[in-house]
C-alpha cells in the first residue's frame, strides 16, 4: 500500500485525481492533504476522511509518506517537487513539470540525486486511443512519419482571468503553457520522443489584455493579464520530420477544436475531439478509411496514469511520462516563446543549457 500526500487541494485535486486514486483505494492510501487554501483542504478531506490536513505542505512532508502528487499553480511546482524530493518522497507532478526548463532540468537531476520517481502527469499518455495509436506506429503500419499537426484552439476560454493563469510570473504563460503542453506531448510520444533541433514561434495578444469577455468563471478586472492568447510554432526534429502547433484560449473561430494529425508514408492519422479516431491508408490502389472502435475517456487514463506511477515506485521502472519528458517539454516552451521575442528560429542542437538563437 502506498502512503500518498495531495498538495494542493483544488479542481484539478478533487476532479481529476481523487476520483482515480478512490479507484486504487487497494494501491494506495491518501495519508495527509495540504493547501493553503483550508475550505479547499476540508473539501478535498471528504473524499479522504482518515487524511491528515495541513496548511503549510512542509508540515505534510514530515509525515510518512512514499510519495505526493503537486497540483498547485505552475509557479509552486519547482520548490514543491524540491522539497518532496529533498524529503526522499516518490513525485507526480501536474503539467507543466516547471515554469522552464532550468527549474525542470534541477528536479529531474534531484530526483536522480535522491534515487526517487519523478513523474509528470501527462495523463493523455494512458489514454487508450494514444496507446492504440502508439502500438500501430511502431509496428511500422504507419510507415515514416514526416509531419505532424496539433493544436488546441479555443474560441472563448480564458481560464481565471486576472487570476494566476494569466499572470506570466505566476503561470509561465498562456495556452501555449496551459495547452500546448497535452499537444506536443503526445505528438512527441506517437513519434518517438526524438530530440528536437529547432523551434520557431509566435505568441500573439489579440483579446486577454483588451476584455475579460472571452473568460472563464468569474473575471478578476483589477488583475493582471500579461500572456499570450494564441500561440503557433514550427518545430523540426532529429530525423527530419517537422511538427506544427497552434493554440488559443480565444480566437474567431467556430467552435473548440483539439486536433493532431499525422502524416506517414504508409498511413495517416487523424484525431480529434468528439470524433472518431480515424486512419488514412491505401491497398491495392484503392484509398482507405477506418476508424478504430477506441475511444477517448479522460478518468480511465487518470487511473491508468496512477496505476503506472505505483508500478514504477514498486519496481523502479522509468516512468511513461518521465520528468525529463517534462523537461523536453519545457526546453520546446522556452524556445517558442525567445523566438517570438527575438523574430528568429532558435537552436536546439547539442542539448546546451541555454537555446542558441540563430539567425
Amino acid at each position: 500500500m502506498i502512503k500518498l500526500g495531495m498538495i494542493g487541494a483544488g479542481g484539478i485535486a478533487r476532479g481529476a485525481h481523487a476520483p482515480a486514486l478512490k479507484a486504487l483505494a487497494d494501491q494506495v492510501k491518501v495519508v495527509a492533504i495540504s493547501d493553503l487554501n483550508e475550505a479547499a483542504t476540508e473539501e478535498l478531506s471528504l473524499l479522504f476522511p482518515e487524511a491528515k490536513t495541513f496548511t503549510d505542505f512542509h508540515d505534510l512532508l514530515n509525515e510518512d509518506l512514499d510519495a505526493v502528487v503537486v497540483t498547485t499553480p505552475n509557479f509552486l511546482h519547482f520548490s514543491m517537487a524540491k522539497a518532496a524530493l529533498e524529503a526522499g518522497k516518490h513525485v507526480l507532478c501536474e503539467k507543466p513539470l516547471a515554469l522552464n526548463e532550468d527549474e525542470a532540468a534541477q528536479m529531474v537531476q534531484l530526483a536522480k540525486q535522491q534515487g526517487k520517481i519523478l513523474m509528470t502527469a501527462f495523463n493523455n499518455r494512458y489514454r487508450d486511443d494514444i496507446q492504440y495509436l502508439k502500438s500501430f506506429i511502431n509496428e511500422g503500419k504507419t510507415g515514416p512519419i514526416y509531419h505532424a499537426k496539433c493544436g488546441w484552439i479555443r474560441r472563448s476560454g480564458i481560464p481565471g482571468w486576472g487570476g494566476w493563469f494569466t499572470n506570466k510570473a505566476l503561470s509561465g504563460g498562456g495556452p501555449l503553457i496551459d495547452l500546448g503542453v497535452h499537444m506536443l506531448d503526445i505528438t512527441l510520444y506517437l513519434l518517438g520522443d526524438l530530440e528536437i533541433t529547432s523551434v520557431t514561434g509566435q505568441t500573439y495578444r489579440a483579446f486577454g489584455d483588451k476584455s475579460t469577455s472571452r473568460a472563464w468563471g468569474v473575471a478578476n478586472a483589477s488583475g493582471t493579464f500579461d500572456v499570450e492568447d494564441f500561440a503557433s510554432a514550427f518545430i523540426r526534429l532529429e530525423n527530419g520530420s517537422t511538427i506544427t502547433l497552434d493554440v488559443s484560449w480565444a480566437a474567431n473561430v467556430e467552435e473548440e477544436k483539439v486536433f493532431m494529425q499525422l502524416y506517414g508514408e504508409k498511413a495517416g492519422i487523424q484525431l480529434e475531439n468528439g470524433k472518431p479516431l480515424k486512419i488514412f491508408s491505401e491497398h491495392n490502389g484503392i484509398l482507405e478509411d477506418t476508424e478504430p472502435k477506441v475511444m477517448f475517456d479522460d478518468p480511465k487514463a487518470r487511473r491508468q496514469m496512477w496505476a503506472h506511477f505505483i508500478e514504477c515506485i514498486k519496481t523502479g521502472k522509468e516512468p511513461i511520462s518521465s520528468g525529463e519528458a517534462g523537461q523536453r517539454i519545457n526546453r520546446i516552451l522556452d524556445a517558442i516563446y525567445v523566438s517570438s521575442e527575438n523574430g528568429k528560429e532558435v537552436s536546439l542542437q547539442g542539448n546546451e543549457d541555454t537555446p542558441e538563437v540563430t539567425a
